[in-house]
Protein backbone atom coordinates (compact mmCIF):
# COMPACT_ATOMS: atom_id res chain seq x y z
CA UNK A 1 0.00 0.00 0.00
CA UNK A 2 1.22 3.50 -0.83
CA UNK A 3 1.52 6.22 1.66
CA UNK A 4 -1.54 8.00 -0.62
CA UNK A 5 -3.52 5.67 0.77
CA UNK A 6 -3.22 6.16 4.30
CA UNK A 7 -6.21 7.52 6.15
CA UNK A 8 -5.59 9.22 9.76
CA UNK A 9 -8.12 8.98 11.78
CA UNK A 10 -8.56 11.55 14.75
CA UNK A 11 -10.98 13.47 16.65
CA UNK A 12 -11.15 16.97 16.61
CA UNK A 13 -9.40 17.03 19.69
CA UNK A 14 -6.23 15.66 18.72
CA UNK A 15 -3.31 17.82 18.10
CA UNK A 16 -5.98 20.54 19.44
CA UNK A 17 -7.55 20.80 16.11
CA UNK A 18 -11.60 22.13 17.02
CA UNK A 19 -11.20 24.45 20.28
CA UNK A 20 -14.54 24.40 21.23
CA UNK A 21 -16.82 25.85 24.06
CA UNK A 22 -20.00 24.33 25.84
CA UNK A 23 -22.68 25.47 24.22
CA UNK A 24 -25.01 27.08 26.52
CA UNK A 25 -28.52 26.54 27.82
CA UNK A 26 -31.35 28.23 25.54
CA UNK A 27 -34.69 29.81 26.44
CA UNK A 28 -36.95 27.98 23.73
CA UNK A 29 -41.13 28.32 23.18
CA UNK A 30 -43.15 25.05 23.47
CA UNK A 31 -45.41 25.88 20.85
CA UNK A 32 -47.51 22.67 22.56
CA UNK A 33 -47.96 24.58 25.82
CA UNK A 34 -47.02 28.32 24.92
CA UNK A 35 -44.64 28.47 27.01
CA UNK A 36 -40.80 29.52 26.88
CA UNK A 37 -38.35 26.23 28.46
CA UNK A 38 -34.98 26.12 28.62
CA UNK A 39 -32.97 23.58 26.96
CA UNK A 40 -29.55 22.10 28.24
CA UNK A 41 -27.66 20.92 25.53
CA UNK A 42 -25.17 18.98 27.59
CA UNK A 43 -22.01 18.21 25.93
CA UNK A 44 -22.51 19.91 22.53
CA UNK A 45 -20.65 22.01 21.66
CA UNK A 46 -19.68 24.86 19.18
CA UNK A 47 -16.33 26.10 17.53
CA UNK A 48 -14.04 28.51 18.43
CA UNK A 49 -11.13 28.04 16.12
CA UNK A 50 -9.97 25.84 14.13
CA UNK A 51 -5.78 24.65 14.50
CA UNK A 52 -4.46 23.68 11.00
CA UNK A 53 -1.50 22.40 11.88
CA UNK A 54 -1.98 18.62 12.27
CA UNK A 55 -3.73 18.14 9.32
CA UNK A 56 -1.56 20.25 7.35
CA UNK A 57 1.57 18.50 8.33
CA UNK A 58 -1.13 14.85 7.41
CA UNK A 59 -1.56 16.36 3.93
CA UNK A 60 1.63 17.87 3.06
CA UNK A 61 2.94 13.39 4.20
CA UNK A 62 0.22 12.30 1.62
CA UNK A 63 -2.28 10.99 4.18
CA UNK A 64 -5.51 11.63 4.59
CA UNK A 65 -6.65 12.73 7.83
CA UNK A 66 -10.25 11.83 8.76
CA UNK A 67 -11.68 13.81 11.36
CA UNK A 68 -14.22 12.75 14.04
CA UNK A 69 -16.80 15.64 15.03
CA UNK A 70 -15.50 16.17 18.78
CA UNK A 71 -13.50 19.08 20.14
CA UNK A 72 -12.68 20.57 23.50
CA UNK A 73 -12.13 23.72 25.53
CA UNK A 74 -8.97 24.90 27.35
CA UNK A 75 -9.79 22.67 30.49
CA UNK A 76 -9.87 19.58 29.14
CA UNK A 77 -14.27 19.67 28.12
CA UNK A 78 -14.67 17.60 25.51
CA UNK A 79 -17.81 18.74 23.18
CA UNK A 80 -19.84 16.90 20.59
CA UNK A 81 -20.21 19.21 17.49
CA UNK A 82 -22.40 18.86 14.15
CA UNK A 83 -19.70 17.32 11.72
CA UNK A 84 -21.06 19.29 8.94
CA UNK A 85 -20.01 22.24 10.70
CA UNK A 86 -16.72 20.89 11.69
CA UNK A 87 -16.48 19.87 7.51
CA UNK A 88 -17.48 23.45 6.81
CA UNK A 89 -15.04 25.63 9.26
CA UNK A 90 -11.86 22.86 8.02
CA UNK A 91 -13.17 23.52 4.73
CA UNK A 92 -12.85 27.32 5.15
CA UNK A 93 -9.41 27.03 7.19
CA UNK A 94 -7.43 25.10 4.74
CA UNK A 95 -8.76 27.46 1.73
CA UNK A 96 -10.28 24.22 0.25
CA UNK A 97 -11.47 24.40 -3.43
CA UNK A 98 -14.75 22.96 -2.86
CA UNK A 99 -16.64 20.61 -0.39
CA UNK A 100 -18.15 17.15 -0.79
CA UNK A 101 -21.00 16.18 1.85
CA UNK A 102 -22.31 13.28 1.98
CA UNK A 103 -25.40 12.73 3.09
CA UNK A 104 -28.48 9.68 2.92
CA UNK A 105 -30.48 11.95 0.17
CA UNK A 106 -28.82 12.42 -3.33
CA UNK A 107 -29.21 16.33 -3.22
CA UNK A 108 -31.60 19.32 -2.78
CA UNK A 109 -35.63 18.55 -3.59
CA UNK A 110 -38.12 21.17 -4.21
CA UNK A 111 -40.45 18.87 -3.27
CA UNK A 112 -38.93 15.95 -1.23
CA UNK A 113 -38.96 12.09 -2.56
CA UNK A 114 -40.00 13.80 -6.06
CA UNK A 115 -37.14 12.96 -8.29
CA UNK A 116 -37.84 15.47 -11.16
CA UNK A 117 -38.41 18.30 -8.51
CA UNK A 118 -34.12 17.50 -7.86
CA UNK A 119 -31.91 20.67 -8.12
CA UNK A 120 -28.72 19.62 -9.72
CA UNK A 121 -26.89 23.50 -9.49
CA UNK A 122 -27.58 26.39 -7.29
CA UNK A 123 -26.56 29.48 -5.51
CA UNK A 124 -26.02 30.69 -2.50
CA UNK A 125 -28.46 32.93 -2.34
CA UNK A 126 -31.06 30.48 -4.18
CA UNK A 127 -30.31 28.11 -1.13
CA UNK A 128 -30.61 31.01 1.21
CA UNK A 129 -34.21 31.15 -0.27
CA UNK A 130 -35.25 27.84 -0.20
CA UNK A 131 -34.87 28.26 3.60
CA UNK A 132 -35.98 31.36 4.57
CA UNK A 133 -39.22 30.29 2.03
CA UNK A 134 -39.50 26.77 4.11
CA UNK A 135 -38.67 24.79 0.95
CA UNK A 136 -35.67 23.13 2.69
CA UNK A 137 -36.63 21.69 6.12
CA UNK A 138 -35.26 19.10 8.95
CA UNK A 139 -31.84 18.24 8.89
CA UNK A 140 -31.12 19.43 5.47
CA UNK A 141 -31.58 23.60 7.20
CA UNK A 142 -28.47 23.25 9.05
CA UNK A 143 -26.08 21.54 6.06
CA UNK A 144 -27.45 24.04 3.74
CA UNK A 145 -26.58 26.91 6.61
CA UNK A 146 -23.40 26.04 6.72
CA UNK A 147 -22.62 25.50 3.39
CA UNK A 148 -24.07 29.27 2.59
CA UNK A 149 -21.95 30.32 4.89
CA UNK A 150 -18.52 28.96 3.50
CA UNK A 151 -19.24 29.65 0.16
CA UNK A 152 -19.02 33.11 1.43
CA UNK A 153 -16.07 33.01 3.27
CA UNK A 154 -14.26 31.77 0.16
CA UNK A 155 -14.85 27.95 -0.67
CA UNK A 156 -16.04 27.78 -4.44
CA UNK A 157 -18.34 25.38 -4.24
CA UNK A 158 -20.40 22.76 -2.19
CA UNK A 159 -21.82 19.14 -3.52
CA UNK A 160 -24.29 17.23 -1.44
CA UNK A 161 -24.19 13.41 -2.73
CA UNK A 162 -25.33 10.36 -1.14
CA UNK A 163 -22.89 8.53 0.58
CA UNK A 164 -24.61 4.73 -0.33
CA UNK A 165 -24.63 5.30 -4.23
CA UNK A 166 -22.18 3.65 -5.75
CA UNK A 167 -19.57 5.79 -7.63
CA UNK A 168 -21.43 8.57 -6.58
CA UNK A 169 -18.77 10.93 -5.99
CA UNK A 170 -16.90 9.93 -9.09
CA UNK A 171 -20.14 10.90 -11.67
CA UNK A 172 -20.51 14.00 -9.20
CA UNK A 173 -17.37 15.46 -9.85
CA UNK A 174 -16.49 14.17 -13.50
CA UNK A 175 -19.58 14.44 -15.39
CA UNK A 176 -21.72 17.19 -16.24
CA UNK A 177 -24.75 16.25 -14.66
CA UNK A 178 -23.52 14.69 -11.80
CA UNK A 179 -25.26 13.09 -9.50
CA UNK A 180 -25.77 15.20 -6.41
CA UNK A 181 -26.90 18.96 -5.98
CA UNK A 182 -24.19 21.44 -6.57
CA UNK A 183 -23.85 24.97 -4.86
CA UNK A 184 -22.01 27.73 -6.00
CA UNK A 185 -21.12 31.16 -4.43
Amino acid sequence: MGRSELDVNCSGVDGNIIHAERRPPKDVLNRLTGETEQIDFGHVGDIVEIDDRLLRVLLDQDYLPVVSSLGADNEGGVFNINADTIAAEIAVRLEAEKLIMLSDVDGIYLRPGEQATKLSRLTADEVTALVRDGIATGGMIPKLQNITELLRRGVRSAHIIKGSLRNALLSEVFTDEGTGTMIVA
